[in-house]
């Protein structure tokens, strides 16, 4: 096949290739699958004779580095998920204490300050 080809058409393929090599790691590194690649590549090529001998362990291993990826994907946006709940609850509280002592709606609003919804009284 490269027999063919120019230097020029050689090159660019080798380069080709590079670049798409580069690219694919790089979106495994930002999908947090890297740990999983090393995983594999690492028994698969370094110690295929072991990934034989205990199939179990490997793809429990396997099934671990999954399941924190997984894991790494869901924190920060259960997290975040869990911050504006505390935030709504706290916001209904302060509205529900502002209408027992008087207040009507237009008469109060919140400002967050240092991650906490405070209770502001318009005069």
């Amino acid at each position: 096949m490269f027999m063919n080809m120019t230097i020029i058409q050689q090159l660019f393929l080798v380069f080709l290739a590079l670049f798409l090599l580069r690219l694919a790691l790089c979106i495994l590194a930002k999908l947090k699958l890297m740990p999983l690649l090393v995983y594999a590549l690492c028994t698969n090529l370094v110690f295929p004779d072991w990934t034989v001998d205990h199939p179990l362990l490997y793809r429990g291993i396997f099934a671990a580095l999954a399941v924190i990826t997984i894991l790494r994907w869901v924190g920060p946006k259960l997290a975040e998920h869990l911050e504006e709940r505390r935030l709504m609850e706290q916001i209904s509280a302060q509205a529900h204490a502002a209408r027992e002592m008087g207040y009507q709606n237009g008469q109060f609003h919140f400002v967050v300050e240092d991650g906490n919804a405070v209770l502001k009284f318009d005069e």
